[in-house]
């Protein structure tokens, strides 16, 4: 395979060993405040952060998300982070929501 000729995906995937009381969950890569809109998540401004609530089954719990876009962010393409509360099923159905939304 030529190097550079794989297709771009987003990524996600918890920073925050577990459980914990709270955790932090990446999603870097092209389309990624796209892809958090999908899952349900509110994505603020860049540079901002936003609370608030995210629906899952079974239910719903508070989230801050913070938009950085690519170029200034932590990995250099565009970043949301969510901190979620640390409980390892509820970040496992939030990484399982973004993954149906598109994410890696």
């Amino acid at each position: 395979m030529i190097v550079g000729a794989m297709e771009r995906t987003a990524i996600c995937a918890c920073a925050t060993a577990l459980p914990a009381h709270s955790a932090l969950i990446r999603l870097s890569g092209p389309g990624a405040p796209a892809i958090a809109h999908r899952a349900g998540l509110t994505v603020p401004a860049a540079w901002s952060w936003s609370a608030s609530s995210w629906t899952l089954d079974p239910g719903s719990f508070p989230v801050r998300a913070l938009f950085a876009p690519a170029g200034r962010s932590f990995t250099g393409e565009d970043l949301v982070e969510i901190t979620l509360p640390g409980a390892p099923d509820l970040v496992a159905l939030a990484l399982a929501a973004l993954g149906a939304a598109g994410a890696q």
